[in-house]
Protein backbone atom coordinates (compact mmCIF):
# COMPACT_ATOMS: atom_id res chain seq x y z
CA UNK A 1 0.00 0.00 0.00
CA UNK A 2 1.12 3.25 -1.02
CA UNK A 3 1.84 6.03 1.40
CA UNK A 4 0.34 9.15 -0.68
CA UNK A 5 1.37 11.72 1.92
CA UNK A 6 4.67 10.79 1.84
CA UNK A 7 5.04 10.74 -1.51
CA UNK A 8 3.14 13.84 -2.10
CA UNK A 9 5.43 15.75 0.13
CA UNK A 10 8.22 14.22 -1.75
CA UNK A 11 6.96 15.73 -5.39
CA UNK A 12 5.49 19.04 -3.79
CA UNK A 13 9.88 19.66 -1.98
CA UNK A 14 11.58 18.16 -4.35
CA UNK A 15 12.35 18.47 -8.28
CA UNK A 16 11.26 15.22 -9.70
CA UNK A 17 8.52 14.64 -12.35
CA UNK A 18 5.60 12.20 -11.47
CA UNK A 19 7.24 9.72 -13.82
CA UNK A 20 10.56 10.35 -11.77
CA UNK A 21 9.25 9.61 -8.38
CA UNK A 22 7.25 6.88 -9.40
CA UNK A 23 10.12 5.10 -10.84
CA UNK A 24 12.26 6.04 -7.79
CA UNK A 25 9.55 5.04 -5.29
CA UNK A 26 8.42 1.91 -7.58
CA UNK A 27 4.76 3.36 -7.64
CA UNK A 28 2.28 2.86 -10.63
CA UNK A 29 3.39 5.64 -12.42
CA UNK A 30 -0.67 5.90 -13.44
CA UNK A 31 -2.18 5.89 -10.43
CA UNK A 32 0.53 8.34 -9.33
CA UNK A 33 -0.73 10.53 -11.58
CA UNK A 34 -4.09 10.48 -11.03
CA UNK A 35 -3.75 10.92 -7.14
CA UNK A 36 -1.35 13.86 -8.22
CA UNK A 37 -4.36 15.95 -10.44
CA UNK A 38 -7.31 14.74 -8.13
CA UNK A 39 -5.18 16.04 -4.89
CA UNK A 40 -3.22 19.33 -6.71
CA UNK A 41 0.05 18.37 -6.02
CA UNK A 42 1.44 20.96 -8.88
CA UNK A 43 -0.65 23.50 -7.34
CA UNK A 44 0.80 22.96 -4.23
CA UNK A 45 4.43 22.17 -5.48
CA UNK A 46 3.68 25.84 -7.13
CA UNK A 47 2.45 27.74 -3.88
CA UNK A 48 5.38 26.18 -1.93
CA UNK A 49 7.84 28.19 -4.55
CA UNK A 50 6.31 30.96 -4.09
CA UNK A 51 6.38 30.79 -0.43
CA UNK A 52 10.11 29.69 -0.48
CA UNK A 53 11.15 33.05 -2.84
CA UNK A 54 9.05 35.28 -0.96
CA UNK A 55 10.87 33.80 2.08
CA UNK A 56 14.18 34.57 0.20
CA UNK A 57 13.70 37.92 -0.72
CA UNK A 58 12.15 38.83 2.69
CA UNK A 59 15.50 37.10 4.41
CA UNK A 60 17.14 39.51 1.71
CA UNK A 61 15.51 42.51 2.02
CA UNK A 62 15.52 42.07 6.34
CA UNK A 63 19.51 41.53 5.99
CA UNK A 64 19.98 44.71 3.38
CA UNK A 65 17.76 46.84 6.15
CA UNK A 66 20.37 45.49 8.92
CA UNK A 67 23.10 46.79 6.84
CA UNK A 68 21.37 50.50 6.12
CA UNK A 69 20.60 51.07 9.68
CA UNK A 70 24.04 49.92 10.66
CA UNK A 71 26.05 52.12 7.94
CA UNK A 72 23.01 55.22 9.17
CA UNK A 73 24.53 54.43 12.89
CA UNK A 74 27.73 55.48 11.78
CA UNK A 75 28.70 59.31 12.05
CA UNK A 76 31.53 59.36 10.57
CA UNK A 77 29.76 57.34 7.46
CA UNK A 78 29.58 59.86 5.20
CA UNK A 79 32.78 61.64 6.05
CA UNK A 80 34.85 58.59 5.12
CA UNK A 81 36.71 59.16 2.00
CA UNK A 82 38.68 56.90 -0.03
CA UNK A 83 42.54 58.60 -1.23
CA UNK A 84 45.37 56.95 -3.06
CA UNK A 85 48.02 58.57 -2.51
CA UNK A 86 51.92 58.22 -3.64
CA UNK A 87 54.91 59.05 -1.57
CA UNK A 88 58.81 57.52 -2.20
CA UNK A 89 57.83 55.81 -4.97
CA UNK A 90 54.92 54.04 -3.13
CA UNK A 91 51.62 54.25 -3.98
CA UNK A 92 47.98 52.83 -2.68
CA UNK A 93 44.93 53.85 -1.36
CA UNK A 94 44.02 54.66 1.98
CA UNK A 95 40.61 55.50 4.40
CA UNK A 96 40.23 59.06 5.76
CA UNK A 97 37.83 60.90 7.99
CA UNK A 98 37.53 64.62 6.77
CA UNK A 99 35.36 67.50 7.29
CA UNK A 100 33.83 66.96 3.30
CA UNK A 101 30.54 65.14 3.32
CA UNK A 102 31.06 61.63 0.35
CA UNK A 103 27.84 63.55 -1.54
CA UNK A 104 28.15 60.32 -3.65
CA UNK A 105 28.09 57.81 -0.64
CA UNK A 106 25.82 60.03 0.12
CA UNK A 107 23.54 59.85 -3.02
CA UNK A 108 23.97 56.01 -3.07
CA UNK A 109 22.68 55.29 0.04
CA UNK A 110 19.79 57.57 -0.57
CA UNK A 111 18.91 55.46 -3.49
CA UNK A 112 19.27 51.98 -1.98
CA UNK A 113 17.15 53.05 1.01
CA UNK A 114 14.66 54.37 -1.47
CA UNK A 115 14.78 50.62 -3.02
CA UNK A 116 14.56 48.87 0.13
CA UNK A 117 11.37 50.77 0.24
CA UNK A 118 9.66 49.65 -2.31
CA UNK A 119 11.07 45.93 -1.99
CA UNK A 120 9.70 46.23 1.73
CA UNK A 121 6.30 47.57 0.37
CA UNK A 122 5.99 45.05 -1.84
CA UNK A 123 6.84 42.26 0.23
CA UNK A 124 4.33 43.55 2.85
CA UNK A 125 1.83 43.98 0.62
CA UNK A 126 1.67 48.04 1.10
CA UNK A 127 0.43 50.67 -1.50
CA UNK A 128 3.34 54.19 -1.47
CA UNK A 129 0.86 57.37 -1.20
CA UNK A 130 0.88 57.68 -4.71
CA UNK A 131 -0.86 54.42 -5.27
CA UNK A 132 -3.62 55.20 -2.34
CA UNK A 133 -4.05 58.71 -4.24
CA UNK A 134 -4.83 56.93 -7.99
CA UNK A 135 -7.19 54.52 -6.71
CA UNK A 136 -9.17 56.84 -4.88
CA UNK A 137 -7.91 55.71 -1.18
CA UNK A 138 -7.22 58.34 1.62
CA UNK A 139 -7.69 61.76 2.35
CA UNK A 140 -5.54 63.90 3.91
CA UNK A 141 -5.25 62.94 7.53
CA UNK A 142 -7.16 59.68 7.16
CA UNK A 143 -5.74 56.38 7.80
CA UNK A 144 -5.86 53.18 4.94
CA UNK A 145 -5.09 49.93 4.81
CA UNK A 146 -4.61 46.60 2.59
CA UNK A 147 -6.30 43.32 2.18
CA UNK A 148 -3.88 40.95 2.13
CA UNK A 149 -5.01 37.23 0.22
CA UNK A 150 -3.09 34.10 1.08
CA UNK A 151 -1.43 32.72 -1.65
CA UNK A 152 -2.94 29.62 -3.47
CA UNK A 153 -2.15 26.86 -1.09
CA UNK A 154 -1.81 29.00 2.29
CA UNK A 155 -4.20 28.16 4.99
CA UNK A 156 -6.51 31.13 5.66
CA UNK A 157 -6.11 32.81 8.44
CA UNK A 158 -1.90 32.29 8.45
CA UNK A 159 0.31 34.98 7.87
CA UNK A 160 4.03 34.66 6.81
Amino acid sequence: MEDWGALKQEYVEGTMSYRELARLRETPYDALRKRAAAEGWARARRARRTRDKLEGLRQAADLAAQRIGEMLADEQQFHRHLVRYGRDGEYGVEERILDKVDTRALKDAVSAIRSMTVVMRDLHGLLSEQEMARLGGCREGETGGVIQLPLPGEEEGRHG
